[in-house]
């Protein structure tokens, strides 16, 4: 999950520009979506993949470091939505707050650190 956690921050960095300024090129959108959807889908499986007694403890994240079952989640589908927005009409101002915000939640929940975003 560890991994995981650290392709959606490399990820994050790696689409920043592509995400954030619009209009995005088509092709590019359609890359970063299937990127991202894969993400939040690995992200997923690889919380189901530990066993039950310990999600359910509080050894994931006293011990393991992992973050809870409900930022996952909340990460998981903040991902999604992130990836679906790459669709959303540029000249929205909204769109941008949106991004934003997704960005944040998505780094306050899997517990990563971007400047642009933590400020």
């Amino acid at each position: 999950m560890k991994r995981t956690i650290g392709l959606i921050s490399h990820s994050l960095i790696k689409y920043n520009k592509d995400i954030s300024n619009r209009p995005i090129n088509k092709d590019k959108a359609h890359e970063i979506y299937d990127h991202l959807s894969e993400l939040a889908a690995k992200l997923q499986a690889s919380f189901y993949l530990i066993p039950k007694w310990i999600r359910k403890s509080n050894w994931l994240t006293s011990v393991f470091g992992f973050p809870s079952q409900k930022n996952i989640l909340e990460a998981s589908q903040q991902i999604q939505s992130l990836a679906s927005g790459l669709y959303a009409h540029p000249d929205e101002t909204r769109i941008y707050e949106e991004i934003a915000y997704r960005k944040r939640n998505i780094c306050r929940c899997l517990d990563i650190f971007m400047p642009e975003v933590n400020e």
